[in-house]
């Protein structure tokens, strides 16, 4: 009889694991099937990136000093942050979870500084390794769902592409004639990916996040068909996912207390892309509760980002810049979509990689606005972007 309870158990326990797979196998394919095969590609081919990025320099630490290498795992937080929040967009939710379990195992690694370095190697590792097999059923079902038609891209090395470039540009630099311009700007536009591939996972995302959040939250797109080189469209892509997903975690106020305030239902959240006389303004605009500044000087003391006399003498302006400073976050809630303090550190650091300014505005009760600013020559490869978005 025990024998026989037994086994009813096993195979009890083992129907239920298949179910669980099963069920998770479906979500994968319903949300690869809800987005641009194209993007997730992408998505897949630059997390994948991340993570061997992440395993390289995790796998490179050889001093017991876990200080030594603080830069090295900002780095991997920054990446598992990012693959977190794109995971999260697409309804990949077993990834943003792996992911999520992650990047706590890293963070832990500042408290528990008194356990052995290859302990920690390991168990970062070991987590990393999770996120790299959820990765790889996300892979193997858009393989499937696919099957060998990959028409739609074909792979071309850095190097080729970089030396077409470069010829593109000397060119151009030149007196070209004019009947090579049209296989001119074909070999431009190799570098170039439209925007609007973006659109419907941005719209994602804040559906996902207004249903986990329970606010009733919509998404305004303001844009005209845009092209980007590759690789600034991958740096805009990480940073208004920070930005649209602060929005609906911080910016938005819950349904109720709306309601109280006599605010309308659905809040809104304005994702707009427009030229200036000096280049390109992206801007990211809530209706939501604005920000309380008094509470973000307040918390910048406490950790010592300021100084008394830097936050007596602050404008409204300045106060509303600290958000950007790393390590600063008045958040109580933590979720898989969401951040852990360092969000918009990050994407402070990114808009300034780019060569851009961040600016942000906010009006207790109103809202807040995030605008980034662009030149036209962020970069030497975007010549010929002035052309596009005109």
């Amino acid at each position: 009889l025990v024998n026989d309870f037994t086994e009813k158990n096993r195979i009890a326990i083992l129907m239920e694991e298949e179910r669980e797979r099963h069920e998770s196998e479906m979500k994968i394919v319903m949300s690869i099937l809800n987005n641009n095969p194209a993007v997730i590609r992408d998505f897949i081919r630059d997390s994948t990136e991340r993570i061997s990025r992440s395993m390289v320099s995790i796998n490179s630490f050889s001093d017991n000093n876990l200080t030594m290498h603080s830069l090295s795992l900002i780095e991997i937080l920054n990446d598992l942050h990012t693959i977190k929040g794109n995971s999260g967009s697409y309804g990949f939710d077993t990834l943003a979870t792996a992911t999520h379990n992650a990047e706590q195992i890293v963070l832990d690694t500042k408290t528990k500084t008194d356990r052995p370095l290859s302990e920690t190697v390991f168990h970062i590792n070991k987590a990393i390794e999770q996120v790299k097999f959820q990765m790889t059923r996300i892979e193997k079902s858009l393989q499937t769902l696919s099957g060998n038609d990959d028409s739609s891209f074909s792979k071309i090395r850095k190097s080729k592409m970089n030396h077409i470039l470069d010829l593109c540009r000397t060119l151009r630099s030149q007196e070209t004639p004019k009947i090579a311009l049209p296989l001119l700007r074909a070999c431009e536009s190799i570098a170039f990916e439209p925007l609007d591939h973006l659109t419907s996972k941005f719209r994602n995302l804040i559906l996902r996040s207004s249903e986990r959040s329970g606010k009733n939250v919509t998404l305004k797109v303001l844009c005209d068909f845009v092209e980007l080189p590759a690789r600034v469209l991958s740096d805009l892509d990480e940073i208004l996912l920070h930005l649209l997903r602060n929005a609906v975690d911080h910016g938005i106020e819950s349904d109720s207390e709306r309601t109280e305030r006599n605010k309308p239902l659905p809040a809104k959240v304005e994702l707009k892309i427009e030229l200036s006389e000096n280049g390109r303004v992206i801007s990211i605009h809530d209706d939501g509760k604005g920000m309380d500044l008094e509470l973000i000087t307040e918390k910048a003391l406490q950790l010592g980002l300021i100084t008394e006399s830097e936050a007596q003498n602050m404008s409204e302006k300045q106060r509303a810049m600290l958000v950007t400073l790393s390590g600063l976050s008045t958040a109580t809630t933590l979720t898989e979509l969401s951040g852990r303090g360092m969000g918009m550190g990050i994407v402070s650091q990114s808009v300034r990689k780019l060569g851009g300014i961040l600016v942000v505005e906010s009006t207790k009760g109103l809202g807040t606005l995030f605008r980034l600013e662009f030149p036209f020559d962020l970069r030497e490869e975007e010549l010929p972007l002035l052309r596009s978005l005109s």
